[in-house]
Parts: structure tokens; sequence; C-alpha cells
């Protein structure tokens, strides 16, 4: 092993060492000590935990957010979808509203995949579903149904909108 390969390893250890939480000195007796072999198998035990520890986060995201079912974007039909001229199907899909802080308002008759949407948006967060999202699935008087028209009415900037314009 060349010493800058050595030092590649090193570094990754430490790295790895730092987001399991445990002191420099685990990576510095990896360093010290370790043939290279082993400390390509402590530098694989501790992948493997940041790994189970990612799945194990995203399990009980999933959980609080407590989803009716999980979806997905794939398979989703978006021929009930009209998206605003400046928002495309990819800006939805890879969430860049959230990290742009702007809000989505999905609305539209029963059965055009409102809710399938907003699921398939949270699961699709990088570090799963959050706080900032609010799934209203029986929209009440305080949501702003108009029991007349039988439809939701909200209103607000949104960057997309589903089902036909709101009349308003």
């Amino acid at each position: 092993m060349t010493p800058k390969m050595k030092a590649t390893l090193d570094e990754e250890v430490h790295e790895a060492a730092r987001k399991l939480f445990l002191s420099s000195s685990v990576a510095d007796l990896c360093k010290n000590e370790a043939t290279p072999k082993q400390e390509e198998f402590l530098l694989h035990v501790f992948q493997a935990e940041l790994a189970a520890r990612e799945e194990n986060k995203r399990h009980r995201l999933m959980k609080r957010a407590g989803f009716p079912t999980y979806k997905t974007f794939e398979g989703y039909e978006y021929s009930n979808i009209q998206f605003p001229p400046l928002f495309s199907r990819e800006e939805l899909e890879n969430c860049q509203f959230i990290r742009e802080h702007k809000n989505l308002i999905l609305y539209g008759p029963v059965g055009t995949g409102k809710t399938h949407l907003a699921i398939a948006i949270g699961v699709s967060l990088p570090d799963g579903p959050e706080d900032e999202i609010l799934l209203r699935d029986r929209a009440g008087p305080e949501a702003g149904r108009d029991p007349q028209a039988g439809h939701t009415r909200e209103t607000g900037e949104g960057p997309a909108e589903a089902g036909p314009p709101d009349p308003r």
C-alpha cells in the first residue's frame, strides 16, 4: 500500500469514526497500530454501521410521517396534473420547491392522485419526510372546503396545482 493510499484510508476511517460519534482516539489507534487489512476491515464495519443507521433513521421518519401507504413517483399518472409555466415535473420530483421554501398546493376531484403525489414527495426526500410536509387528505371547513361546490378551495402561491384551475 502506498503512503498516499494509507493516508486516504486513515482519513476515511477518521471521518467514519467522527460520523459515528467515536472519539478521535479510535482513528488514531487504528492509524498507529492496525495493519492496512485491519484498517480496511474496520472501515468496512464503520460504513456498514453508518448505512444501517441511515436506513433505520429513514424507517423511523416514514413511520412518524404516518403515511397511509407507501407511494413513489414510479408509475404515477401525470395526465391529471397542470403545471404552472415556470414549474416542471423534474422540479417536483427532485423536491426543489422544498429547498426553496415554496408551497405546493394540490387540489382537484377525488381520485386524481393528490394523496399519492404528496406521499411520493415525502418518500423521495433525501432525509425522509420531516415536519415541513403537511398532508391533509380530508379537508374540513378550516381548510376552505366549499360544501356547495364539493371541492376544496385553497388560496396562496404554490408552484403546482393538481386538477382544474380555481374558478375564482
